[in-house]
Protein backbone atom coordinates (compact mmCIF):
# COMPACT_ATOMS: atom_id res chain seq x y z
CA UNK A 1 0.00 0.00 0.00
CA UNK A 2 0.97 3.47 -0.86
CA UNK A 3 1.08 5.33 2.92
CA UNK A 4 2.62 2.22 4.80
CA UNK A 5 5.71 3.89 5.71
CA UNK A 6 6.43 4.78 9.61
CA UNK A 7 9.32 6.94 8.12
CA UNK A 8 10.82 8.99 4.97
CA UNK A 9 13.68 10.92 5.26
CA UNK A 10 14.51 12.80 1.92
CA UNK A 11 16.49 15.56 0.56
CA UNK A 12 14.32 16.41 -2.90
CA UNK A 13 15.43 18.04 -6.11
CA UNK A 14 15.18 21.78 -5.72
CA UNK A 15 14.66 24.43 -8.27
CA UNK A 16 12.74 22.83 -11.26
CA UNK A 17 9.24 23.32 -11.99
CA UNK A 18 7.09 20.51 -13.54
CA UNK A 19 4.41 21.19 -15.32
CA UNK A 20 0.72 19.18 -15.39
CA UNK A 21 1.63 17.23 -18.07
CA UNK A 22 4.43 15.59 -16.31
CA UNK A 23 2.06 14.80 -13.19
CA UNK A 24 -0.01 12.60 -15.60
CA UNK A 25 2.62 9.76 -14.93
CA UNK A 26 3.25 10.80 -11.46
CA UNK A 27 -0.35 11.02 -10.26
CA UNK A 28 -2.38 13.18 -7.69
CA UNK A 29 -0.97 16.02 -6.23
CA UNK A 30 -3.01 17.96 -4.02
CA UNK A 31 -1.27 20.95 -4.06
CA UNK A 32 -1.04 21.44 -7.98
CA UNK A 33 -4.80 21.88 -7.61
CA UNK A 34 -5.47 25.16 -9.78
CA UNK A 35 -2.10 25.71 -10.79
CA UNK A 36 -0.38 24.69 -14.12
CA UNK A 37 3.31 23.66 -12.71
CA UNK A 38 4.30 22.91 -9.57
CA UNK A 39 8.40 23.10 -7.60
CA UNK A 40 10.07 19.67 -7.73
CA UNK A 41 10.74 20.29 -3.93
CA UNK A 42 7.21 20.54 -3.18
CA UNK A 43 5.98 17.76 -5.33
CA UNK A 44 8.46 15.90 -3.26
CA UNK A 45 7.18 16.99 -0.12
CA UNK A 46 3.81 16.31 -1.15
CA UNK A 47 4.64 12.75 -2.20
CA UNK A 48 6.87 12.14 0.83
CA UNK A 49 3.78 12.58 3.28
CA UNK A 50 1.61 10.57 0.79
CA UNK A 51 3.85 7.90 1.19
CA UNK A 52 3.91 7.93 5.14
CA UNK A 53 1.83 5.83 7.45
CA UNK A 54 -0.81 7.68 9.83
CA UNK A 55 1.61 8.76 13.10
CA UNK A 56 4.66 8.11 10.53
CA UNK A 57 7.54 10.63 10.73
CA UNK A 58 9.30 12.96 8.00
CA UNK A 59 12.67 14.57 8.40
CA UNK A 60 13.14 16.79 4.84
CA UNK A 61 15.58 19.44 3.96
CA UNK A 62 13.69 22.32 1.85
CA UNK A 63 14.58 25.35 0.80
CA UNK A 64 13.91 28.40 3.31
CA UNK A 65 11.70 29.82 0.70
CA UNK A 66 9.63 27.32 0.79
CA UNK A 67 9.06 28.18 5.04
CA UNK A 68 9.27 32.20 3.98
CA UNK A 69 8.05 33.29 0.86
CA UNK A 70 4.76 34.43 0.50
CA UNK A 71 3.56 33.25 -2.63
CA UNK A 72 4.32 29.34 -1.07
CA UNK A 73 1.63 30.08 2.02
CA UNK A 74 -0.57 27.76 0.50
CA UNK A 75 2.33 25.05 1.15
CA UNK A 76 2.69 25.72 4.64
CA UNK A 77 -1.54 25.88 4.85
CA UNK A 78 -1.53 22.26 3.43
CA UNK A 79 1.33 21.40 5.98
CA UNK A 80 -0.36 22.98 8.56
CA UNK A 81 -3.63 20.78 7.83
CA UNK A 82 -2.28 17.75 6.85
CA UNK A 83 0.93 17.42 9.30
CA UNK A 84 1.85 18.20 12.72
CA UNK A 85 5.52 19.94 12.24
CA UNK A 86 7.60 19.01 15.17
CA UNK A 87 10.85 20.80 13.83
CA UNK A 88 12.95 23.18 12.06
CA UNK A 89 16.12 23.19 12.19
CA UNK A 90 18.31 26.22 10.01
CA UNK A 91 21.17 25.11 8.23
CA UNK A 92 23.96 27.63 7.46
CA UNK A 93 24.23 28.94 3.50
CA UNK A 94 27.31 27.20 2.80
CA UNK A 95 25.80 23.54 4.04
CA UNK A 96 25.32 22.26 0.42
CA UNK A 97 28.03 24.41 -1.26
CA UNK A 98 30.67 22.24 -1.80
CA UNK A 99 28.21 20.41 -4.19
CA UNK A 100 26.92 23.31 -6.12
CA UNK A 101 24.13 24.19 -4.91
CA UNK A 102 23.94 27.86 -3.03
CA UNK A 103 20.70 27.80 -1.35
CA UNK A 104 19.63 28.83 2.05
CA UNK A 105 17.40 25.31 3.44
CA UNK A 106 16.28 24.10 6.83
CA UNK A 107 15.76 20.91 7.95
CA UNK A 108 11.52 19.97 8.74
CA UNK A 109 10.88 17.62 10.68
CA UNK A 110 6.78 16.37 11.14
CA UNK A 111 4.46 13.58 11.98
CA UNK A 112 1.07 12.89 9.65
CA UNK A 113 -1.32 13.28 11.87
CA UNK A 114 -3.76 15.34 12.73
CA UNK A 115 -3.73 18.57 15.42
CA UNK A 116 -5.71 18.37 18.25
CA UNK A 117 -3.84 20.60 20.52
CA UNK A 118 -1.62 23.15 20.57
CA UNK A 119 2.10 21.94 21.13
CA UNK A 120 5.48 22.79 21.46
CA UNK A 121 8.13 23.06 17.99
CA UNK A 122 11.27 23.15 18.39
CA UNK A 123 13.42 25.27 17.09
CA UNK A 124 17.19 25.91 16.39
CA UNK A 125 19.91 27.06 14.37
CA UNK A 126 23.12 25.29 13.00
CA UNK A 127 25.47 28.00 12.82
CA UNK A 128 28.64 25.63 12.02
CA UNK A 129 28.48 22.41 9.89
CA UNK A 130 32.21 21.69 10.03
CA UNK A 131 33.61 22.95 6.78
CA UNK A 132 33.58 26.15 4.83
CA UNK A 133 31.82 26.85 1.76
CA UNK A 134 34.54 25.56 -0.48
CA UNK A 135 34.43 21.96 1.49
CA UNK A 136 37.30 22.61 3.65
CA UNK A 137 37.07 22.11 7.37
CA UNK A 138 36.35 24.92 9.62
CA UNK A 139 38.67 25.80 12.68
CA UNK A 140 35.71 25.20 14.81
CA UNK A 141 33.54 22.51 15.86
CA UNK A 142 30.40 21.86 14.38
CA UNK A 143 27.07 22.58 16.25
CA UNK A 144 25.20 19.35 14.58
CA UNK A 145 26.35 17.22 17.36
CA UNK A 146 24.88 19.91 20.10
CA UNK A 147 21.88 20.36 17.82
CA UNK A 148 21.07 16.61 18.06
CA UNK A 149 21.46 16.34 21.62
CA UNK A 150 18.52 19.45 21.90
CA UNK A 151 16.68 17.59 19.84
CA UNK A 152 16.88 14.48 21.28
CA UNK A 153 16.25 16.10 24.91
CA UNK A 154 12.79 18.30 23.31
CA UNK A 155 11.39 14.74 22.07
CA UNK A 156 12.29 12.96 24.99
CA UNK A 157 10.43 15.69 26.61
CA UNK A 158 7.63 15.57 24.63
CA UNK A 159 6.81 11.46 24.77
CA UNK A 160 7.59 11.02 20.58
Amino acid sequence: KESDFDIVMTNPPFGSVLGKEAFDSLGKFTMLTGKSSLPLEIAGLERSIQLLGEKGRMAIVLPDSVLLNKNLGYVRDWLSSNTKLKAIISLPPETFSPFGANVKTSVVILVKEKIESPYDIFMASVENIGYDASGRRSKTDSDLNNVAAEFANFIKKEGW
